[in-house]
């Protein structure tokens, strides 16, 4: 008996991705919005070579740079680039829902920069000058009026509009607080008399415990600030 043929069935996307049509000259100049399933049915491309002409910038469909619209839950300022800086020779550096920067170059078109973390804050070079990332996308798409006393949060280990948030100080400083005495309790202790080594712990809270105290006395001595500590434990 003759096996039967089964055809699989692929489920099709019926739903695209929309993108904004914008002027690659003006980033500001949003000409409309378009999915990627009428860019591909029109231009008669694969997704293969649509996302490789996205992710360059090309200006490939009706004069157009597609890029990808914020649709996050979370509501923002805008969801279109923000003009953040203009130098003296006119050269002008966006801010963009998807945590990137990008200024226009002489010869038309964009350039990316990276952001990149340097110690526990993210960076960003804007002509040539160091600044804080976190800062001029959450200025340009959370809080336009940001200042001094706002504290600019990133949670996790990606820079993105969903991770950040402005705090006042002292809320940012019993979060920031807790997050350091954490990361301190994990920390090895160690217990010298005259100087020596004599033993050991994987953590303050092992320490206290034996020691007889609270594990915030262990840090706090860890750290110098107790004056007239009863023993000698220091960070290992």
């Amino acid at each position: 008996m003759a096996k039967k043929k089964y055809k699989v069935l692929r489920k099709v996307r019926t739903k695209g991705v929309v993108y904004l049509m914008q002027n690659p000259d003006n980033p500001l100049d949003i000409k409309g919005e378009v999915t990627d399933l009428e860019v591909m049915a029109d231009l008669k491309i694969t997704p293969s070579r649509f996302n490789s002409y996205v992710s360059v910038l090309e200006p490939f469909y009706k004069g157009c740079v597609l890029i990808e619209k914020e649709t996050s839950d979370k509501r923002y300022l805008t969801n279109e680039p923000v003009l953040i800086h203009t130098t003296e020779s006119g050269r002008k550096y966006y801010a963009y829902p998807d945590c990137t920067v990008r200024y226009t170059k002489k010869s038309g078109g964009m350039k990316t920069l990276s952001n990149y973390k340097h110690k526990t804050k993210w960076k960003v070079k804007i002509n040539k000058k160091e600044v804080n990332a976190a800062r001029i996308f959450a200025k340009a798409f959370i809080k336009r009026d940001l200042n001094s006393d706002d504290c600019v949060l990133v949670y996790g280990n990606e820079l993105k509009l969903d991770a950040i948030d402005v705090v006042d100080r002292s809320k940012c400083a019993s979060i920031t607080g807790s997050l350091a005495s954490s990361r301190y309790e994990r920390k090895k202790i160690g217990l010298y008399k005259h100087g020596v080594l004599v033993r050991s712990w994987p953590s303050s809270r092992k320490a206290a415990k034996d020691l007889f105290c609270s594990y915030q006395t262990v840090l706090d001595t860890c750290h110098g600030k107790v004056k007239k500590p009863s023993f000698d434990v220091r960070f290992l």
